[in-house]
């Protein structure tokens, strides 16, 4: 919750910084030599909060067996904290001013360091395990356990992870585009919104967040658990993969029709309804290949969450720097065609992970088998 609190928190303060410190949305986004302090701290802040994300991946994986990983990943997923953010934030804005909302994050994150040394207990216990391929069921790769930090890098030339990883990363940071653009248009146009209104109007993408993640991850589970009720003897982890193909279908349509309708200053209330869908997608998505990837890296689901999770904040600090600017280039309509087609050509990556998948898993581990730890 931390980490999306503090991601979304200065959403609704994206004028006012723009504003005070005589810059553009893009230099907020990326870099401006007066904003260089605040952008220091705010990765210092960001380093703290997103390896939380890699230690629950750990914790799922260790306490859930496959068949109850993605309804526990998509628990793990649900977004209150985004609403607490971004409307805490458009409040903190109006009334108050930016700096308090870092007094907010403060206070926040203490309580948050409570909770998590008073009441997470450590759930990791040593396996044993002799064979060099993994199974589905695996919680341990290697009785190794040598610390080495570069070692998560191997799974870059692990198809199965490397695809999908990209197609989530594609898919996820376009709601972050969406996110700067929304804020930027519905302070202009004939909208005129104060922060305070654009922090409450997030409220449709926390619901699409929280009801995908949910509804994402246990549909991931369904899927699994029919398999088995059909007689399929050989149960692999690419049968997550149908589990996103709603959510494949849902984002980049909605995300196009939102962009043309925006141009025309279109009912605000349809809008929301787009953003809402947009955003229930990407988490469909999103909560059903996150258990994949800790299904196809046994043992390395830290890892693999970690990794992942890298190059999504990656590439999605790199598309926010050019963000805004492509959208004043091309028009709003055209930029969300842009989102549109990204969205939609890297679904290919999944039918070829789905058709391919055990066999390169097979082929990397029998490679690798001692190289990752």
């Amino acid at each position: 919750m931390l980490i999306l609190t503090t991601s979304t928190v200065l959403l609704p303060a994206l004028k006012e910084l723009r504003e005070e410190f005589d810059t553009s949305e893009v230099a907020v986004n990326s870099l401006a030599n007066r904003i260089w302090q605040l952008l220091i701290l705010c990765a210092i802040q960001a380093c703290g909060s997103s390896s939380s994300v890699s230690i629950s991946a750990g914790i799922i994986s260790d306490i859930y067996s496959p068949k109850d990983r993605g309804f526990a990943f998509g628990i793990f997923s649900l977004a209150p904290a985004t609403l607490t953010g971004t409307a805490a934030g458009g409040f903190i804005i109006q009334y108050l001013n930016w700096r308090w909302l870092f007094y907010y994050l403060a206070t926040y994150g203490g309580i948050i360091i409570l909770l998590i040394l008073c009441f997470v207990p450590e759930t990791s216990s040593p396996v044993n395990q002799q064979n060099k391929t993994p199974k589905f069921n695996s919680n341990v790769f290697s009785t190794k356990s040598r610390f080495n930090p570069f070692a998560t890098l191997k799974l870059l030339g692990y198809p199965n992870f490397v695809l999908t990883a990209i197609y989530m990363s594609i898919v996820v940071s376009m709601i972050t585009l969406q996110n700067i653009s929304v804020s930027r248009n519905l302070s202009a146009r004939s909208y005129h919104l104060l922060p305070s209104s654009i922090g409450l109007l997030f409220i449709a993408p926390t619901l699409g967040c929280s009801l995908g993640s949910a509804i994402g991850g246990k549909y991931s589970d369904f899927v699994l658990q029919k398999a088995r009720k059909n007689g399929v003897e050989i149960i692999c982890p690419e049968m997550r993969i149908k589990s996103a193909t709603p959510g494949a279908l849902m984002v980049p349509c909605s995300y196009l029709v939102f962009g043309w309708l925006l141009i025309i200053n279109f009912n605000i209330y349809v809008l929301m309804i787009l953003w809402f869908v947009a955003v229930f997608g990407s988490y469909i998505i999103y909560s059903s290949l996150s258990p994949y990837l800790i299904d196809v890296c046994p043992g390395l689901s830290a890892s693999a969450i970690a990794l992942s999770y890298c190059m999504r904040l990656s590439m999605a600090g790199v598309i926010s720097i050019f963000g805004s600017l492509m959208e004043d280039f091309l028009g709003t309509g055209w930029y969300y065609t842009l989102i549109f087609v990204m969205c939609f050509l890297p679904t290919f990556f999944l039918v070829l992970v789905y058709f391919n998948g055990n066999r390169w898993k097979e082929n990397f581990f029998k490679r690798n088998s001692y190289a990752l730890h």
